[in-house]
């Protein structure tokens, strides 16, 4: 479902924006160097589409951080369109974006492994960064087909990024007051 159109977006000749196509970018981390790429430079207010085959919220969470605004749209072929603009407020460099500041998210987060699989403790974490922390660890090599995240709340942005890069999940036991997910890997093909 389409999010309302803020007022900034809905004054945007969106034809006339320059285009970024994201969808054949598998990581996230990869993706949003792109679009910062392609909006390094742009003055305050300026705009441009990211096509991209999921909703992007990692990304674009990842560029709120750095003072973008963004709004969404779902196109009838399923993909999204991704309206991206530089906050008034935001200075011209933003924070870090780049794949370092998702390593930073995991070296942030306490990794325990428990018989053989890995728990990312992250409840101690301020949003984003969970959600980073988490996504990152999940495209590393090394990181096997289940991993147990234990947060502090439901993190209802992460199911969809989840399902995009082909991980389920399933709510397990945990401690008190804690959001404890199993997530595994979907194989493909059988």
């Amino acid at each position: 479902m389409s999010e309302p159109a803020p007022d900034w977006a809905a004054g945007l000749e969106e034809n006339s924006l320059p285009t970024v196509n994201v969808t054949a970018i598998g990581r996230a981390a990869d993706a949003v160097d792109v679009v910062l790429q392609r909006l390094k430079g742009l003055p305050d207010g300026a705009a441009v589409a990211v096509i991209a085959s999921g909703d992007f919220l990692v990304g674009r969470q990842r560029l709120m951080a750095a003072g973008f605004e963004s709004h969404g749209q779902r196109l009838a072929d399923g993909r999204w369109r991704v309206l991206v603009r530089r906050g008034l407020t935001c200075g011209p460099d933003g924070v870090d974006l780049s794949p370092d500041a998702g390593r930073a998210a995991v070296d942030e987060a306490v990794i325990e492994h428990r018989n053989g699989v890995p728990h990312l403790l992250v409840g101690h974490m301020d949003p984003p960064g969970p959600l980073v922390a988490i996504l990152t660890y999940l495209e590393r090599p090394d990181c096997g087909d289940t991993v147990v995240a234990h947060l502090s709340r439901n993190p209802v942005w992460l199911y969809p990024e989840l399902q995009d890069r082909h991980w389920s999940w399933e709510q397990v036991e945990g401690a008190p007051n804690e959001v404890c997910l199993r997530l595994t890997r979907n194989r493909r093909g059988g």
